[in-house]
């Protein structure tokens, strides 16, 4: 197994290229060649997730943040990024491609909060699908069709087709008829699509064409905003994310007189996500559960009547360590992979 597989898959479920464009994502260090049997998951590649990485023996730390981030001028001996090339372990980073992603970091918080009717706000890019047109051998339509339906193709429709193969003609003797096969998928899940199609084809180089499709589009959302199970006061709301999400404490950013007032339309974004508070406004969020919430955008919160809770940004974020091993355990069982969860390391007391 290869490293870059990893990649692959990853970049299936939580596309790199939908990464934000301040964003450094992918193999930020070693080789997409290297192989790997061991992995660790972990929500930053510090020194001590390599302690525990060659403790195991693993070759791969896959992370949420960034190994490198800023452009690097100098790389001492005692830094991280020397001693993980030093010891070639080597790091992948899902950062802001993750937090987007469907059943990605925001999709995760919402879940843990028990959000219903979760819906994506704050549109950041619209991608059309892709639509892909196949002459295929009749009697392998099921095959083919089944192997792209399995890798995310969508809607299928097949009609006859003016082409013969093995050289007939039609109205010849000779030659199987074929057809064609059509069908949409998202932008994200085309390459496994196309690559599922050509794997299950019967012919080495089969007639197909692939185009945009105008009518449906995949779009990415930074955020993610839904409803509570049941309508809670910004006190109660702030109970219930501690107990949600496991902290000790948390931040509150509520005017005066609203004590009492139910809260039910919420906004997620995992992370620093502060700067959302005008687009929850335009959405009519009533309350905002991200971190790192600045003093100006705190106090626009207060004019504005919209809740803000500060969860952490580990708080909000650490939920990928699990949900990121179980994910590459199901998708590689020959791999072993381990979580490693990290201490938090700003902590309110």
């Amino acid at each position: 197994m290869k490293i870059q597989d990893i990649y692959d898959k990853i970049d299936e479920f939580a596309p790199f290229s939908t990464a934000m464009e301040y964003d450094n994502v992918g193999i930020l260090l070693g080789s997409g060649n290297a192989e790997v049997t061991k992995v660790v998951v972990s929500l930053d590649a510090t020194m001590e997730t390599l302690e525990y990485a060659l403790g195991v023996g693993a070759e791969l730390v896959v992370t949420h943040h960034p190994v490198i981030f800023h452009p690097l001028k100098r790389i001492s001996q005692d830094s991280v990024v020397y001693q993980y090339i030093r010891h070639g372990v080597s790091v992948l980073s899902a950062h802001t491609n993750l937090d987007m992603a469907k059943g990605g970091l925001n999709d995760l918080l919402a879940k843990r909060l028990d959000l219903q009717s979760v819906a994506g706000f704050d549109e950041i890019s619209r991608t059309p699908y892709r639509k892909i047109a196949l002459r295929v051998r009749q009697g392998w339509v099921d095959t083919v069709m089944a192997a792209m339906a399995g890798a995310g193709a969508e809607s299928f429709s097949v009609s006859p087709c003016q082409v013969w193969a093995d050289g007939g003609m039609e109205g010849g003797a000779s030659g199987t008829p074929m057809v064609l096969l059509e069908t949409v998928c998202a932008p994200e899940t085309a390459s496994a699509v196309l690559r599922e199609m050509l794997q299950s084809s019967p012919d080495p180089h089969p007639f197909y064409d692939v185009t945009e499709d105008v009518v449906r589009s995949s779009v990415v959302y930074s955020s993610r905003m839904g409803v509570l199970p049941v309508p809670l006061t910004p006190d109660g709301l702030l109970s219930y994310v501690k107990e949600r999400l496991g902290l000790d404490s948390a931040g509150l950013v509520c005017r005066e007189g609203m004590e009492g007032y139910y809260l039910n339309r919420i906004g997620v974004c995992s992370g620093a996500g502060g700067s959302l508070l005008y687009a929850c406004a335009r959405q009519g969020i009533e309350a905002l559960i991200t971190s790192e919430i600045k003093h100006n955008v705190a106090q626009d919160a207060l004019e504005m009547g919209i809740v803000m809770i500060d969860a952490g940004h580990y708080g909000t974020e650490i939920l990928m360590v699990p949900a990121i091993t179980r994910k590459l355990e199901r998708e590689f069982p020959q791999l072993e992979i381990l979580p490693y969860v990290q201490q938090q390391p700003l902590q309110w007391r």
